[in-house]
């Protein structure tokens, strides 16, 4: 009876121990170990100041008034443009008066300054063309002053009445109804009407004289 005793207090001190060493086992598995092949992530570089600031460039919006700039010099250059073909108008437009080459010349001047805006090509071409006649003009009548201004040196020298005399006579009123011939009609009448007197005393010579 002892030993059978003796092995049921063993096996109640062995059941004991064996509960008390699983206890701490227990509490180990219920806690979680690290994984030693897990590597901790390293943290967000920072944004690039510089990479901000392309982005923002690009996205920002494009400077405004570019256009309304070139539009407004366009729009100036034809205002003075506008004004310099009312300053022409105004200086000549009571010398034209019997000149009919000059006048249609001065009309078309008239008309471009009513033209809408955004003919800027066009009446520089016009304010070119008339140019160009007017300067051929006022030299040709500059010649034919300088002509009767000749005429009216050697006039008083001549005899009345003589042939030369009636002959450059005749020449001065030609040059000066010149003024109001075409540039293509004044060139001739300075041709014809600039030769000079032979001095033959012929009342009946045949002389064209262009006027």
């Amino acid at each position: 009876m002892k030993w059978i005793w003796s092995l049921l207090i063993l096996g109640v001190v062995f059941g004991a121990t064996e509960g008390r060493i699983l206890q701490p086992e227990q509490r180990a598995d219920a806690t979680p170990t690290a994984n030693p092949e897990k590597k901790p992530e390293s943290p967000a570089a920072p944004a690039s100041p510089t990479s901000s600031t392309s982005s923002t460039s690009s996205t920002s919006p494009a400077p405004q008034g570019s256009s309304t700039t070139a539009k407004d010099k366009y729009t100036l250059e034809e205002e003075k443009l506008t004004k310099d073909l009312e300053d022409i108008l105004s200086k000549y437009e009571r010398e034209c008066i019997g000149n009919p080459e000059f006048s249609a010349n001065l009309d078309k001047v008239r008309k471009a300054i009513k033209w809408n805006n955004g003919t800027l090509q066009q009446k520089y071409e016009l304010k070119f063309e008339f140019d160009n006649y007017n300067k051929l003009r006022i030299d040709l009548e500059k010649k034919i002053d300088i002509a009767i201004e000749t005429l009216n040196e050697v006039l008083p020298t001549l005899e009345p009445n003589s042939y030369c005399s009636k002959k450059l006579l005749k020449q001065r009123e030609a040059l000066k109804k010149a003024k109001q011939l075409s540039n293509e009609g004044k060139q001739d009448s300075l041709t014809v009407n600039s030769k000079e007197c032979d001095n033959t005393d012929d009342d009946s010579f045949d002389y064209n004289y262009l006027n």
